[in-house]
């Protein structure tokens, strides 16, 4: 299935219970120091919605927000979804539109450059039960660039920032089917991107799902390794190292350090840290966003904002706090 417009715009659901459809992106600007994670997303045969969010600066303040059964207004069109303050437009041409408007954070900013055409991650062949249970409607992944205007507590911000995308439709049955995962995507510009997702699946089979893509020409990868340096709390994320292993033999290996994560639960899946990581590549500096679920045993146990080193736990406006 190649890509078209219609892959960013909302698509009618199937009777699926567990039938969702998401857009979620991440984005670092080393000159303002600012990173951001946002993802609108829609259970619609359950009436549900989910917002999450992290914005924070350098040296200044953050803010999130996980909402995973979220209240108050959701809206569905031809271009465009709504969760609460949450709205994603396409706008077409590749480009996206995004919003929220809440009480210390609020921002509008366009993905107005893409570096390769939008793909899946994964080819028909890479794991049929993924495809099934998890986004049996379409999968896309883009790396690019977003600007516009961001707002952490009183201070607003003009950002111009390296971002990625990642947009889901059909079943997700989370829950239910999947044990752990990780996820590492990110770019340094036009010349390297990569998007690539490791899911153990309750039965104990792992799908390695992933590409690289180099001045447009994207390049499916044969192995994936992803490895973190987590703190004394089992849950703060320093750094990792991401191999990207090519079908042709070559090996990429990114090193990444923690900027700034928040710990995200997604129903009544597995939760973990979502990290924000500034990367430097042969002397390119670039970002990458990691996720590694932490609890497989799938405890409901949440530690308190206190008892973490960096990681953002509490919803609401904090301190930055430095991994250095």
């Amino acid at each position: 299935m190649s890509y078209d417009e219609t892959w960013d715009a909302p698509h009618e659901p199937t009777k699926q219970p567990c039938w969702q459809e998401s857009d979620c992106w991440w984005a670092y600007d080393h000159q303002k120091g600012v990173g951001l994670f946002y993802r609108v997303g829609q259970y619609v045969n359950e009436g549900t919605g989910q917002v999450h969010l992290l914005a924070f600066k350098r040296g200044g303040r953050r803010f999130k927000l996980v909402q995973n059964a979220a209240q108050g207004l959701r809206k569905r069109s031809k271009r465009a979804q709504q969760v609460g303050s949450f709205v994603v437009d396409a706008l077409g041409s590749m480009r996206m539109r995004y919003r929220w408007d809440e009480t210390n954070s609020s921002g509008d900013l366009e993905f107005y450059e893409s570096f390769y055409v939008p793909r899946n991650w994964h080819t028909p062949e890479s794991h049929a039960q993924y495809d099934t249970d998890m986004h049996d409607g379409g999968h896309l992944e883009c790396s690019g660039r977003l600007r516009g205007k961001v707002r952490i507590g009183g201070e607003v911000i003009t950002v111009d920032a390296l971002a990625h995308r990642d947009r889901s439709w059909g079943n997700r049955e989370v829950g239910n089917v999947i044990y752990q995962h990780r996820m590492c995507t990110g770019t340094i510009g036009p010349d390297l991107s990569w998007a690539t997702v490791l899911v153990q699946f309750n039965s104990g089979e792992l799908a390695k799902m992933g590409f690289v893509a180099r001045n447009g020409v994207t390049e499916d990868l044969s192995d994936i390794e992803i490895f973190t340096t987590v703190d004394y709390d089992s849950l703060s994320v320093r750094g990792s190292v991401t191999r990207l292993h090519l079908r042709e033999g070559e090996v990429i290996e990114i090193e990444a350090k923690t900027e700034q994560g928040f710990l995200n639960q997604f129903r009544d899946y597995a939760y973990g840290p979502d990290v924000i990581m500034s990367v430097d590549y042969r002397g390119k500096k670039g970002f990458t966003y990691l996720t590694a679920s932490i609890n497989p045993a799938k405890g409901d146990y949440v530690p308190s904002q206190q008892q973490v080193r960096s990681l953002c736990v509490s919803d609401g406006l904090s301190d930055f706090v430095s991994v250095e």
